[in-house]
Protein backbone atom coordinates (compact mmCIF):
# COMPACT_ATOMS: atom_id res chain seq x y z
CA UNK A 1 0.00 0.00 0.00
CA UNK A 2 1.02 3.45 -0.58
CA UNK A 3 0.18 6.78 0.47
CA UNK A 4 -3.91 7.87 0.65
CA UNK A 5 -3.48 11.04 -0.68
CA UNK A 6 -1.70 12.05 -3.65
CA UNK A 7 0.53 15.35 -4.12
CA UNK A 8 -0.75 19.17 -4.50
CA UNK A 9 0.15 18.91 -8.31
CA UNK A 10 -1.43 15.72 -8.99
CA UNK A 11 -4.52 17.01 -7.22
CA UNK A 12 -4.01 20.07 -8.99
CA UNK A 13 -4.18 18.06 -12.80
CA UNK A 14 -7.48 15.79 -11.67
CA UNK A 15 -9.01 19.11 -11.32
CA UNK A 16 -8.44 20.73 -14.25
CA UNK A 17 -9.54 17.84 -16.18
CA UNK A 18 -12.89 17.89 -14.35
CA UNK A 19 -13.32 21.22 -15.01
CA UNK A 20 -12.78 20.75 -18.44
CA UNK A 21 -15.22 17.56 -18.91
CA UNK A 22 -17.75 20.16 -17.25
CA UNK A 23 -16.81 22.77 -19.43
CA UNK A 24 -18.09 19.74 -22.47
CA UNK A 25 -21.00 19.19 -20.62
CA UNK A 26 -22.16 22.72 -20.69
CA UNK A 27 -21.45 23.62 -24.12
CA UNK A 28 -23.85 22.23 -26.87
CA UNK A 29 -21.42 21.82 -29.58
CA UNK A 30 -18.98 20.42 -27.69
CA UNK A 31 -21.53 17.43 -26.37
CA UNK A 32 -22.59 17.17 -29.23
CA UNK A 33 -19.03 16.22 -30.71
CA UNK A 34 -18.94 13.07 -27.41
CA UNK A 35 -20.14 10.06 -29.26
CA UNK A 36 -20.43 7.82 -25.90
CA UNK A 37 -22.16 10.07 -23.90
CA UNK A 38 -22.79 8.24 -20.98
CA UNK A 39 -19.01 6.61 -20.91
CA UNK A 40 -18.43 10.48 -20.58
CA UNK A 41 -20.78 10.84 -17.83
CA UNK A 42 -19.08 7.78 -16.10
CA UNK A 43 -15.87 8.70 -16.31
CA UNK A 44 -16.16 12.07 -14.89
CA UNK A 45 -18.16 10.76 -11.58
CA UNK A 46 -15.48 8.41 -11.30
CA UNK A 47 -12.41 11.69 -11.50
CA UNK A 48 -14.86 13.53 -8.86
CA UNK A 49 -14.70 10.03 -6.82
CA UNK A 50 -10.52 9.57 -7.67
CA UNK A 51 -10.57 13.49 -7.09
CA UNK A 52 -12.33 13.11 -4.01
CA UNK A 53 -10.44 10.11 -2.41
CA UNK A 54 -6.74 11.74 -2.80
CA UNK A 55 -7.78 14.84 -1.25
CA UNK A 56 -6.50 15.05 2.55
CA UNK A 57 -9.34 16.13 4.85
CA UNK A 58 -9.89 19.10 6.32
CA UNK A 59 -8.95 19.33 9.98
CA UNK A 60 -10.48 21.30 12.95
CA UNK A 61 -8.15 22.24 15.78
CA UNK A 62 -9.14 19.13 18.01
CA UNK A 63 -7.44 17.06 15.12
CA UNK A 64 -4.94 19.37 14.67
CA UNK A 65 -3.53 18.84 17.71
CA UNK A 66 -4.13 15.38 17.37
CA UNK A 67 -1.96 15.01 14.02
CA UNK A 68 0.47 16.61 15.46
CA UNK A 69 1.27 14.90 18.23
CA UNK A 70 1.33 11.94 15.69
CA UNK A 71 3.82 13.30 13.38
CA UNK A 72 5.93 14.33 15.91
CA UNK A 73 5.93 10.59 17.22
CA UNK A 74 6.68 9.04 14.03
CA UNK A 75 9.44 11.18 13.51
CA UNK A 76 10.81 10.50 16.59
CA UNK A 77 10.53 6.74 16.26
CA UNK A 78 11.71 6.58 12.35
CA UNK A 79 14.37 9.00 12.97
CA UNK A 80 16.11 7.28 16.08
CA UNK A 81 15.09 3.81 15.73
CA UNK A 82 16.22 0.89 17.88
CA UNK A 83 19.40 -0.85 17.82
CA UNK A 84 18.91 -3.16 20.25
CA UNK A 85 16.39 -4.61 18.86
CA UNK A 86 17.74 -4.29 15.05
CA UNK A 87 15.03 -1.56 13.77
CA UNK A 88 17.35 0.94 11.62
CA UNK A 89 17.56 4.65 12.70
CA UNK A 90 17.21 7.25 10.07
CA UNK A 91 20.71 7.80 8.21
CA UNK A 92 22.02 11.46 8.41
CA UNK A 93 22.02 14.09 6.01
CA UNK A 94 25.84 13.65 6.23
CA UNK A 95 25.42 10.60 5.49
CA UNK A 96 23.06 10.77 2.39
CA UNK A 97 25.32 13.68 0.77
CA UNK A 98 28.87 11.85 1.32
CA UNK A 99 27.57 8.42 0.10
CA UNK A 100 29.72 6.36 1.93
CA UNK A 101 30.18 2.37 1.09
CA UNK A 102 26.86 1.37 2.88
CA UNK A 103 25.06 4.21 2.70
CA UNK A 104 22.36 3.19 -0.05
CA UNK A 105 21.75 0.07 1.83
CA UNK A 106 21.29 1.35 4.89
CA UNK A 107 18.68 3.59 3.61
CA UNK A 108 17.22 1.23 1.61
CA UNK A 109 16.74 -0.76 4.53
CA UNK A 110 15.02 1.80 6.49
CA UNK A 111 12.79 2.93 4.31
CA UNK A 112 11.88 -1.00 3.65
CA UNK A 113 11.32 -1.11 7.34
CA UNK A 114 9.21 1.75 8.10
CA UNK A 115 7.16 1.52 4.76
CA UNK A 116 5.79 -1.90 6.18
CA UNK A 117 5.99 -1.26 10.02
CA UNK A 118 5.02 1.32 12.56
CA UNK A 119 3.98 2.32 16.08
CA UNK A 120 1.39 2.12 18.54
CA UNK A 121 0.14 5.22 20.55
CA UNK A 122 2.71 3.42 23.46
CA UNK A 123 5.83 3.16 20.73
CA UNK A 124 5.61 -0.98 20.07
CA UNK A 125 6.64 -1.65 17.18
CA UNK A 126 3.04 -2.99 14.81
CA UNK A 127 2.64 -4.81 11.28
CA UNK A 128 -0.19 -2.85 9.52
CA UNK A 129 -2.06 -5.76 7.81
CA UNK A 130 -2.86 -3.15 4.49
CA UNK A 131 0.93 -2.58 4.49
CA UNK A 132 0.11 1.30 5.45
CA UNK A 133 3.66 2.00 7.40
CA UNK A 134 4.79 4.80 9.53
CA UNK A 135 6.86 6.56 6.06
CA UNK A 136 2.75 6.60 4.36
CA UNK A 137 1.18 7.96 7.55
CA UNK A 138 3.30 10.48 8.17
CA UNK A 139 3.19 11.31 4.46
CA UNK A 140 -0.46 11.54 4.94
CA UNK A 141 -1.01 13.28 8.26
CA UNK A 142 1.50 15.83 6.86
CA UNK A 143 -0.16 16.61 3.31
CA UNK A 144 -3.23 17.25 5.91
CA UNK A 145 -1.98 19.05 8.22
CA UNK A 146 -0.42 20.94 5.63
CA UNK A 147 -2.91 21.05 3.09
CA UNK A 148 -2.58 24.62 2.64
CA UNK A 149 1.42 24.91 2.04
CA UNK A 150 2.06 21.91 -0.41
CA UNK A 151 1.40 23.66 -3.67
CA UNK A 152 3.76 26.55 -2.27
CA UNK A 153 5.94 23.83 -1.08
CA UNK A 154 6.31 20.20 -2.97
CA UNK A 155 8.57 19.28 0.18
CA UNK A 156 5.91 18.60 2.91
CA UNK A 157 5.46 15.29 2.38
CA UNK A 158 9.23 14.95 2.04
CA UNK A 159 10.89 12.53 4.90
CA UNK A 160 13.93 14.73 4.30
CA UNK A 161 12.24 17.27 6.02
CA UNK A 162 13.13 15.37 9.34
CA UNK A 163 16.32 13.94 8.73
CA UNK A 164 19.49 14.51 11.43
CA UNK A 165 22.12 16.93 10.34
CA UNK A 166 25.08 13.89 11.22
CA UNK A 167 25.06 10.55 13.03
CA UNK A 168 25.37 12.23 16.73
CA UNK A 169 21.90 14.17 16.33
CA UNK A 170 18.56 12.85 17.19
CA UNK A 171 16.82 15.77 18.33
CA UNK A 172 13.21 16.20 17.30
CA UNK A 173 12.94 19.43 15.07
CA UNK A 174 9.88 19.46 17.16
CA UNK A 175 11.46 20.62 20.15
CA UNK A 176 13.91 22.72 18.49
CA UNK A 177 11.56 25.52 18.30
CA UNK A 178 14.62 28.00 16.28
CA UNK A 179 13.77 25.07 13.87
CA UNK A 180 9.72 24.87 13.69
CA UNK A 181 9.04 26.81 10.74
CA UNK A 182 7.51 23.75 9.32
CA UNK A 183 6.63 21.75 12.50
CA UNK A 184 2.94 21.15 13.35
CA UNK A 185 3.82 22.49 16.69
CA UNK A 186 4.54 26.11 15.57
CA UNK A 187 1.53 26.79 15.43
CA UNK A 188 0.90 25.66 19.05
CA UNK A 189 1.62 27.30 22.06
CA UNK A 190 4.41 26.62 24.74
CA UNK A 191 1.58 25.82 27.01
CA UNK A 192 -0.13 23.58 24.48
CA UNK A 193 3.10 21.74 23.46
CA UNK A 194 3.94 21.26 27.03
CA UNK A 195 0.11 19.57 27.34
CA UNK A 196 1.12 17.10 24.41
CA UNK A 197 4.17 16.02 26.08
CA UNK A 198 4.84 16.99 29.67
CA UNK A 199 7.82 14.24 29.94
CA UNK A 200 9.89 15.85 27.14
CA UNK A 201 12.92 18.07 28.48
CA UNK A 202 13.28 21.84 26.55
CA UNK A 203 16.67 22.23 24.57
CA UNK A 204 18.61 25.15 25.83
CA UNK A 205 17.80 26.81 22.61
CA UNK A 206 13.67 26.62 23.70
CA UNK A 207 14.67 27.91 26.69
CA UNK A 208 16.52 30.94 25.61
CA UNK A 209 13.80 31.84 23.73
CA UNK A 210 11.11 31.07 25.94
CA UNK A 211 12.75 33.69 28.32
CA UNK A 212 12.94 36.27 25.52
CA UNK A 213 9.40 35.92 24.56
CA UNK A 214 8.66 35.95 28.05
CA UNK A 215 10.97 39.08 28.91
CA UNK A 216 9.28 40.66 25.89
CA UNK A 217 5.83 40.38 26.94
CA UNK A 218 6.69 41.53 30.52
CA UNK A 219 7.84 44.47 28.88
CA UNK A 220 4.99 44.80 26.45
CA UNK A 221 2.75 44.61 30.10
CA UNK A 222 4.99 47.22 31.41
CA UNK A 223 4.87 49.79 28.44
CA UNK A 224 0.55 49.54 28.37
CA UNK A 225 0.58 50.82 32.47
CA UNK A 226 3.01 53.41 31.79
CA UNK A 227 1.86 56.99 31.27
CA UNK A 228 1.36 57.74 27.41
CA UNK A 229 2.79 61.51 27.03
CA UNK A 230 5.95 62.45 26.24
CA UNK A 231 8.69 64.57 27.99
CA UNK A 232 10.02 67.77 26.67
CA UNK A 233 13.08 65.90 24.66
CA UNK A 234 10.22 63.95 22.82
CA UNK A 235 10.76 60.88 24.84
CA UNK A 236 7.76 58.86 26.63
CA UNK A 237 7.06 59.29 30.62
CA UNK A 238 8.17 57.05 32.51
CA UNK A 239 5.68 57.08 35.26
CA UNK A 240 2.74 54.90 35.68
CA UNK A 241 -0.34 56.18 34.15
CA UNK A 242 -3.94 56.83 36.66
CA UNK A 243 -6.13 54.21 36.50
CA UNK A 244 -8.74 54.33 33.93
CA UNK A 245 -6.66 57.37 32.02
CA UNK A 246 -3.65 57.51 29.72
CA UNK A 247 -1.41 59.94 31.59
CA UNK A 248 -0.05 60.63 34.91
CA UNK A 249 -0.44 62.62 37.96
CA UNK A 250 2.07 65.20 36.00
CA UNK A 251 0.27 68.25 34.96
CA UNK A 252 1.49 69.06 31.50
CA UNK A 253 0.70 65.59 31.02
CA UNK A 254 -2.61 65.72 31.93
CA UNK A 255 -2.71 68.81 29.47
CA UNK A 256 -1.95 66.63 26.35
CA UNK A 257 -4.90 64.80 26.46
CA UNK A 258 -7.27 67.50 27.33
CA UNK A 259 -10.35 68.04 24.41
CA UNK A 260 -9.58 70.50 22.18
Amino acid sequence: MATKYSTAEERKTSKRQIDNMKDVLQNPIAWNEIRDKESFKKQLHQEESRLKQITPPKLDPIERRTYAQRIEQLERVMRLGNAVKGIPAMPSQKEQWDTPAGAVGKHGTWETFWKSHSVDDDDNIIKPDNGYGAIFQWKDMRRAFFADREEEDPDIANTDVFRPNDPEVGESKFIDYQSMTMSPLANLSYEEVDELFPEREPTTGELKVRAAELEKRREEMAQELRCQAKNKDGSQCKRDRIPNKVHCEVKTHKNQFKEK
